[in-house]
């Protein structure tokens, strides 16, 4: 140390201070310190020398099972870039800020919090998820889910929520995209911002597509399960004869994970019709 093979650099350890030592100009007894140990090397017997350190301390009432417990929030204020790498990250804090949040990878990261953020969140693979039961679970800003990313809800009770819902705000689409209802709770979500009737509030990239997954089992979807999209005309996705554009698809949750063709209406948002399978559409269900 330092650690360049010309100063011969060397292992350190930290220890406790012993008791009763004196230490200048620090007010708390010895034993709550640390030292830093270092051990004599070459023919000399010199010692390492500590250029610089740094060091953090974390009190107990921050511990997150502390009582009373309250994280402080997750301010982003410019473009965040987080990898799951196929893990799974829960974030506390509420998250808050006008900066852009970017989830890539694998993996799937939980907001357990609030969340104000009025800058873009974009998911490129993996799944954002939020167990909140009230509000904006994604922030107000626009959302982008590309290379087969998902947002989930999975609130612990019922839920009232709005998806991209700031003024102007949208979700975009890639191939393969995904908003999965996660558990069987009553929840009623509306996407997007957007309500001067001409501008969709699902944007769709070349080739894209959203699989609604239903949590509450078939039929929930337009029940228990209510998916809507805000504004008017232009505004909602195309509907032809009632029926959805069949980029726009539900997902039952059983074995066969069948894809439903939407029906849309005003009171029940976007619900089941028929079931398409791998012969294609069984068109007797409609």
């Amino acid at each position: 140390m330092p650690n360049v093979p010309s100063k011969k650099p060397q292992a350190v350890q930290i220890q406790a201070v012993p008791p009763g030592w004196t230490l200048p100009n620090l007010s708390l007894p010895s034993q709550d310190y640390s030292q830093i140990i270092s051990q004599t090397q070459g023919s000399g017997g010199s010692y390492a020398i500590l250029w610089q350190g740094q060091a953090w301390a974390i009190v107990a009432s921050a511990a997150a099972n502390a009582p009373n417990y309250s994280p402080s929030a997750w301010r982003i204020e410019r473009n965040v870039a987080l990898n799951t790498n196929g893990g799974v990250l829960t974030v506390i804090a509420p998250i808050e800020g006008a900066g852009n949040f970017q989830k890539w990878g694998l993996g799937t990261v939980i907001l357990s919090s609030a969340n104000s953020l009025s800058g873009s969140i974009h998911v490129h693979r993996g799944m954002l998820t939020s167990t909140v039961t009230s509000g904006t679970p994604f922030g107000t800003g626009d959302i982008i889910l590309t290379g087969g990313g998902s947002l989930a809800i999975e609130p612990g009770g019922a839920a009232t929520l709005t998806i991209a819902g700031g003024n102007g705000s949208t979700l975009t689409i890639g191939p393969g995209a995904s908003f999965t209802f996660a558990n069987a709770n009553t929840v009623t979500a509306t996407i997007g911002g957007a309500t001067d009737g001409a501008t969709p509030n699902i944007q769709r990239m070349p080739g894209g597509s959203l699989i609604i997954s239903v949590g509450a089992g078939r039929g929930a979807l337009g029940s228990v399960q209510q998916l809507h999209v805000a504004g008017t005309a232009g505004n909602l996705p195309q509907v032809t004869n009632a029926l959805v554009a069949p980029w726009l698809v539900g997902q039952t949750n059983d074995l066969a994970l069948q894809l439903r063709i939407l029906l849309i209406s005003e009171s029940m948002g976007h619900h089941d019709s028929e079931i398409m399978d791998d012969r294609g559409i069984d068109r007797d269900d409609a």
